[in-house]
């Protein structure tokens, strides 16, 4: 339970095998305290590697309430500068809280836990830099300005996100795994994954971002210029959507991102909406982005907004509207392609939607999706399921709300998913045969789809065969 004063800048590296470690000890409750009482960063590690920081509990409250929100204030910085690869951090257990900075993100931002990658302005001392094998896991990141969980590269450059002066070709960090952290009451962005590869975000709350005004555009839980990101098992609720912020959604595939995936996460009472697909640089796209088997509750403003992302599939989510009109697509003239599918729409009243906006730089299709509820305006999908009545949630608490069991939902969907995949409660969904609508797979698993033989009678001219989607058939005769 000791407090100590000042920054904790501590040097030197571990080893593979042997990190340094810096832990609490013996039998006090309460944990060790690091107050930084108005430093650059509480606890800053330089061009270091292999080590842990464990269990602690991190401050950076300036005494002078005058000085805050106004320099720049972390938490916990990991910074590297020409160093290559950088291996092996642990950033686990702590407990980081009033850390109030100005207003800035990125290299230099402020905010609870952050990771940079600077590079030299002489060209000849530049060593191409990155991260591998990062865990930031099981912390507590409340009452902090600006960004919860954030990192930053000079290194960042690539076709598809603006390059400024300054940028340098991207190289993207690996092995990065953000899990089982709370993170709550942020002035701007919840947890942010950036120039990274492979990325894992799982098991985190984020709740109440973007409470500060003059942060600019914010959301809870998202990704920019990185590759093959998983959100998965998440809940975000309650960001905030001031007057500046034109975002304010839990989600977020923004521009640079390819291969991004929303699955099995939990979005309610966020007062920008469920999800940004966001191309919002010239060239700037979100690519081959995937949200599936997710619930929105009471998510407000839109449920999409669709401002520029390129083979995007939003499919068998469940999405419980709030009770007012609110469209389910907001749509500008960024352009985007994006299937909607097998989804479940629950409305309360009626809604509107802009899937027809802009029709020359959008390509927005509907099809196989549940409405239920007055609606009204549904979007065209041939193939949809209409329910007159508002559907009712399952008669149980929590997620199992949305064990949504309807025989007019089974095997209505198409087929889309992968192998492998599986629903909101990790039971199988098919891959070749149609699926149920919504996070719910309440039906049996089969691959034969219900179909049996047949056979065309000698001298036929035409017949009905049922087929099976994402197969091939050989026809002999």
């Amino acid at each position: 339970g000791t407090t100590c004063n000042g920054a904790l800048t501590p040097k030197g590296s571990g080893a593979a095998g042997a990190p340094i470690v810096i832990d609490s000890y013996g039998t006090a409750s309460a944990a060790p305290h690091i107050a930084g009482r108005g430093v650059p960063a509480t606890i800053q590690l330089t061009n270091q590697e292999y080590w842990e920081i464990r269990n602690l509990e991190v401050t950076n409250l300036d005494p002078d309430v005058a000085t805050r929100f106004t320099q720049p204030r972390r938490g916990v910085v990991i910074a590297v500068k020409d160093f290559g690869q950088a291996d092996y951090f642990r950033i686990i257990g702590l407990n980081i809280h009033d850390v109030y900075g100005q207003n800035k993100k990125d290299l230099g931002g402020s905010g609870g836990i952050q990771l940079e990658v600077d590079a030299s302005d002489v060209a000849a001392e530049r060593v191409k830099s990155w991260f591998n094998d990062v865990v930031i896991a099981d912390n507590r990141v409340v009452d902090v300005n600006r960004s919860g969980i954030n990192m930053s590269s000079r290194w960042y450059c690539r076709f598809s996100t603006e390059c400024y002066p300054g940028g340098l070709e991207w190289v993207g960090s690996t092995g990065l795994l953000i899990s089982g952290n709370h993170v709550e009451r942020t002035g701007g962005d919840g947890i942010v994954v950036q120039m990274n590869k492979d990325a894992l975000v799982e098991y985190n709350t984020v709740l109440e971002s973007a409470n500060r005004f003059g942060n600019g555009s914010n959301a809870g839980l998202w990704a920019w210029n990185s590759d093959s990101t998983v959100f998965q098992y998440n809940e975000v609720a309650r960001t905030k959507k001031l007057s500046d912020n034109n975002d304010g959604m839990a989600f977020d595939a923004d521009f640079g991102t390819w291969g991004t995936v929303y699955q099995y996460n939990y979005s309610h009472d966020n007062e920008g909406g469920m999800i940004l697909f966001c191309g919002c640089t010239t060239g700037g796209y979100a690519i081959t982005a995937t949200v599936r088997y997710n619930v929105s509750e009471n998510d407000l403003r839109r449920i999409e907004f669709v401002a520029g992302g390129t083979q995007i599939q939003f499919y068998n989510n469940t999405i419980v509207l709030p009770n007012q009109q609110i469209p389910l697509n907001d749509v500008n003239q960024n352009g985007t392609s994006i299937l909607v599918a097998n989804n479940l729409w629950i409305a309360k009243t009626t809604v509107t939607d802009e899937s027809t906006l802009n029709a020359a730089q959008n390509n927005i299709l509907w099809r196989a999706n549940a409405f239920s509820g007055p609606g009204g305006s549904w979007p065209a999908d041939s193939s949809a399921v209409v329910i007159p009545q508002t559907l009712p949630l399952a008669n149980a608490q929590g997620m199992d709300r949305f064990r949504i069991n309807d025989s007019r939902l089974a095997r209505k969907g198409i087929a889309i998913s992968e192998p492998g995949v599986k629903d909101l409660y990790g039971g199988p969904v098919p891959s070749t045969c149609a699926p149920d609508i919504g996070a719910f797979q309440f039906s049996s698993v089969t691959d034969n789809c219900g179909l049996t033989s047949a056979t065309i009678g000698a001298g036929a001219s035409t017949a009905n065969v049922p087929v099976r989607p994402n197969t091939t058939y050989r026809v002999k005769g």
